[in-house]
């Protein structure tokens, strides 16, 4: 049963395909939904090789990169780091490009007074999509994101927390599950990824034990 809803599933993606490899409406989700159906396609078990995924991958590996979109930027990052899963790292230059480009305003000392982050810091949703471009990079392996990064994002994330214990999307209103499950998954692996070291390196102090 399961089989058979994802081979439906995968021929609903196949039959909204375009010829040049996008997915969909061409409007300005266009990328989005894309890479997201290019993410789906080979998480369910289609090959990277294959003719139309690769088609459609070298489609998006041709489109420019637009800096001021993080759900846009995001979503690339999720579709390159599980076509490398299986291509031995084939799409390493175009993923570590993308997190480079969502990291580089949070490494400055004042991020929020950069035009490009400060909706991060002001609509949840943003700052998800953040967190996604970040960890499928981090979770490439290959692809180093910054270690400033996670303070910073921790710190936004903790403080927009509503008084319920939540987190909304944005804007007036009470918390809602979906947020505040992205919300809690963010902060574990921002809490993950800070200092990391320091618990599993012993300090050189430690005294040893003879057995």
């Amino acid at each position: 049963v399961v089989r058979r809803a994802i081979n439906k599933a995968r021929q609903f993606l196949w039959s909204r395909r375009n010829r040049n490899g996008s997915f969909g409406r061409r409007d300005n989700n266009l990328e989005v939904r894309s890479a997201m159906a290019i993410c789906v396609l080979v998480r369910s078990g289609v090959s990277p090789q294959e003719p139309r995924a690769f088609k459609s991958l070298t489609w998006l590996e041709k489109r420019q990169t637009d800096k001021s979109n993080i759900r846009r930027q995001a979503r690339r990052c999720m579709a390159w780091e599980t076509a490398n899963q299986t291509t031995a790292g084939k799409y390493e230059a175009v993923i570590t490009r993308d997190v480079k480009s969502i990291c580089e305003p949070l490494t400055r000392k004042n991020p929020v007074a950069d035009s490009r982050v400060s909706e991060i810091f002001k609509n949840n949703r943003n700052a998800f999509w953040t967190f996604q471009g970040l960890r499928a990079g981090q979770n490439d392996y290959n692809t180093m994101v910054p270690a400033g990064c996670w303070p910073k994002l921790l710190k936004r994330w903790v403080e927009s927390q509503q008084y319920d214990g939540g987190w909304k999307y944005g804007g007036k209103g009470d918390s809602n599950v979906p947020m505040t499950a992205g919300a809690v998954a963010a902060i574990t692996t921002c809490n993950n990824r800070i200092d990391r070291t320091k618990f599993i390196k012993a300090p050189s102090t430690t005294p040893s034990l003879s057995i």
